[in-house]
């Protein structure tokens, strides 16, 4: 039954090294906080040291109060009430005066002005009076010519429109009798539909006339139709072909 008292002696032992330690831990801590000792197993005895390389072989060393990872932040504490605010200080010399700025580009030229009104005309000038007639000139009739432009335009384009032969669409014919033309119609600057004469119209279109809707018109040759004559233009007959 000595054992157990044995052992409880050298717990109180090291309860009272331990108070001798805490006592210890203000005077010696280490840099970061750590108290180091070196335990001597025979005797239980329990000494202070700056460093657990301050132990003799027959002791062992301990250290206590070795600081743990660091925790995590803790929540933010209430925001403190505002300061009073401060006097406002004192205003400050004004500063020189800045460099001028760079000038700004020419603007566009404006738009020109309305036009002035126009002037009230002049009043006309009273007529002078009638120079002195002058002698009479030579007479302009030429007697050749008269006979020559006499021989057209009278009593032409009256004959009928009739068939011939066969011929080429837009082709002008004479024909010297007064009834019948050679073929085709009279060149006389009628109008003719469009939708009955497709063929021709895309020929001469309206180069003589007409709306280019519905009608277009033919040539008037009979001011230059020799007396008595038709002129007549072919409106059925071959198409031209170019070379």
């Amino acid at each position: 039954m000595r054992r157990p008292t044995k052992i409880l002696l050298g717990v109180a032992a090291l309860a009272a090294i331990g108070v001798t330690a805490g006592i210890a831990l203000a005077a010696i801590p280490g840099a970061d906080g750590t108290i180091q000792g070196c335990y001597k197993k025979g005797n239980g005895q329990l000494r202070l040291v700056e460093s657990s390389s301050d132990c003799h072989r027959s002791e062992v060393a301990i250290s206590w109060s070795q600081k743990g990872q660091k925790g995590d932040p803790g929540a933010a504490g209430a925001p403190g009430s505002p300061g009073t605010p401060g006097t406002n200080g004192a205003n400050g010399k004004d500063g020189p005066p800045g460099k001028d700025g760079v000038d700004g580009k020419d603007g566009q030229p404006g738009k020109d002005g309305t036009n002035g009104t126009n002037g009230v005309d002049g009043k006309d000038g009273k007529d002078g009076l009638p120079g002195i007639q002058g002698p009479p000139g030579p007479s302009g009739a030429d007697p050749t010519a008269d006979a020559f432009v006499n021989q057209f335009g009278t009593n032409t384009g009256n004959a009928t429109a009739a068939n011939g032969e066969t011929c080429t669409l837009g082709e002008i014919l004479l024909s010297a009798s007064p009834i019948r033309t050679a073929g085709g119609v009279p060149a006389s600057g009628q109008l003719l539909p469009i939708n009955q004469n497709t063929a021709l119209f895309a020929l001469i279109g309206t180069t003589y006339g007409g709306n280019g809707t519905t009608t277009f018109a033919l040539p008037d040759l009979r001011p230059v139709t020799p007396n008595n004559m038709t002129y007549s233009i072919c409106i059925v007959g071959i198409f031209p072909s170019t070379n």
